[in-house]
């Protein structure tokens, strides 16, 4: 499991997966399409970083995106990255803080 307590700490998780910087899947806690969305989160904090660094905003540590149907929250550290995806979130900005809070640098 990415960690045992995040589902628990971030009410209206339903899974969560850890996967190196490529977005290969290391481990699975819950029921979700780990492949694909890893690998989209992959390619996506890839552009993300880039303009984050044309901005001048420095290393991209986390992001989220919530559509009208689930919340996506990605925490990335150097070895890869830590997904969550959950019910639609009213404060997403919170949760993504208590998602990285969380893991820390241990994701």
């Amino acid at each position: 499991m990415p960690n045992p307590s995040l589902r628990t700490i971030v009410p209206g998780l339903h899974a969560a997966a850890k996967a190196d910087a490529s977005g290969n899947v290391l481990e699975l806690d819950g029921q979700l399409d780990a492949e694909t969305l890893c690998a989209m989160a992959a390619m996506c904090s890839t552009h993300l970083e880039g303009a984050s660094g044309m901005l001048g905003l420095g290393n991209l540590s986390s992001w989220y995106m919530v559509s009208d149907k689930f919340s996506f929250y990605v925490h990335r550290r150097a070895e890869g990255f830590t997904i969550a995806t959950g019910d639609v979130a009213k404060n997403p900005d919170a949760n993504m803080k208590k998602i990285s809070m969380t893991l820390g640098d241990k994701g």
